[in-house]
């Protein structure tokens, strides 16, 4: 046997006895019969109970053997010098001696935090130390957020998140997911619209409008057709003409000035808004038409609504008392000036009149303008009532 080191001293208690170990490396062990022990406990009752001063430890195999009344038993020590520093390094999770004894070089003594000192490019174990501290998966991302300010990851990992989806700070994120936002693009382009929220900036591009000044003109004259269309049981079409008339002011007015007046009235609109009532009205996907056509007048123009044959037949369908009165015989229309405010509209509830569909409600409104005009309805109102007497 060759003795390569210094021996090393440990103290192992065992069956109240404590005995001074002495490690002796070796190359090998030859010609000698060697138990192979599987538990660390086994090899300290031997040692206590055959009072084993010295130990060798066998450099080729990392095994610790012992003589114990002349029969040689080993123990491997996974890379370790001594069962003190295995007991220590198993304790603390270390996988093996070389990683136990390098923790120790470093000053580092849970192996949890070696390892993660291992697996990264840490410039001290102060700053791994640090990081680990403060939630960082590496080295890499601590140090890419120290550059930013960050000391804490959670800060930076929310930082990459909304840096990630395009916004500038972490508050425009945050107002932008409040209104209901998703992407940064669609949030900015909206601010730079006026729009507040992502309902109103999403309608709005539906409707290809420009900005929120525009969007407002338009919601506002939709709303009113909305309340016209629930109030009259009108269509979208003849709630569209309602609208305009209400906004005339009080006087008289022939067919064919009535007509030009409108006309005036509707090219003061906006040509986007314009463009927005003509899909409105006429019910046309926006989505579906967008890359098809181009210019503000696309989707069919409203303009013929106010063509004096198409107010004849406005006036012969819709009860206007609320605007004022319109005689067919004359073709005079008499604005009273009221002011027509018809109760907000239940999105959830309301009838669908669209596309031209005429309620009972609506009929029954005919019936009753056209008696009170004296006129018949087509030759059959006056022959029921005669059959009636």
């Amino acid at each position: 046997m060759k003795r390569l080191f210094t021996a090393l001293f440990f103290a192992v208690a065992s069956f109240g006895a404590i005995a001074e170990m002495r490690y002796i490396e070796i190359e090998s062990l030859s010609n000698a019969a060697v138990v192979k022990l599987k538990k660390l406990e086994d090899l300290e009752f031997l040692i206590g109970k055959n009072n084993v001063s010295v130990a060798f430890f066998q450099s080729s195999s990392g095994d610790l053997l012992i003589n114990a009344n002349g029969t040689y038993f080993s123990f491997p020590l996974n890379g370790y010098w001594t069962i003190d520093d295995y007991k220590k390094g198993e304790s603390a999770g270390f996988k093996n001696g070389s990683d136990f004894s390098d923790a120790e070089f470093h000053c580092i003594e849970s192996s949890e935090l070696y390892y993660f000192f291992k697996s990264n490019s840490f410039l001290s174990v102060a700053d791994c130390t640090d990081a680990k501290k403060n939630g960082f998966p590496s080295s890499g991302q601590y140090y890419s957020a120290k550059e930013k300010g960050f000391s804490k990851f959670s800060d930076y990992d929310e930082y990459l998140k909304y840096n990630r989806l395009g916004y500038k700070t972490k508050d425009d994120w945050k107002k932008a997911e409040k209104k209901g936002f998703a992407y940064a693009s669609s949030f900015y382009d909206a601010q730079s619209k006026g729009f507040d929220t992502n309902s109103d900036y999403q309608k709005a591009k539906s409707y290809n409008l420009q900005d929120e000044s525009s969007f407002k003109k338009f919601t506002e004259i939709e709303d009113s057709i909305e309340r016209i269309v629930s109030a009259k049981a009108a269509d979208k079409r003849q709630a569209f003409v309602f609208h305009f008339i209400a906004r005339l002011p009080k006087g008289e007015s022939a067919l064919s000035v009535l007509s030009k007046s409108l006309k005036n009235l509707y090219d003061s609109t906006p040509p986007d808004v314009k463009n927005a009532l003509s899909m409105y009205v006429n019910n046309t996907d926006a989505s579906r038409n967008r890359d098809r056509y181009s210019g503000y007048n696309s989707y069919g123009s409203l303009d013929s609504l106010f063509e004096q044959d198409s107010l004849r037949r406005f006036f012969a369908s819709v009860e206007t008392s609320e605007l004022g009165t319109y005689s067919s015989h004359t073709e005079i229309f008499k604005r009273n000036g009221s002011k027509v405010n018809f109760p907000a509209v239940k999105k959830d509830g309301r009838e669908d009149n669209e596309n031209g569909t005429v309620k009972v409600k609506q009929k029954e409104a005919v019936l009753k303008k056209a008696m009170a005009d004296g006129k018949r309805l087509g030759g059959q109102a006056a022959d029921a009532s005669s059959d009636a007497k």
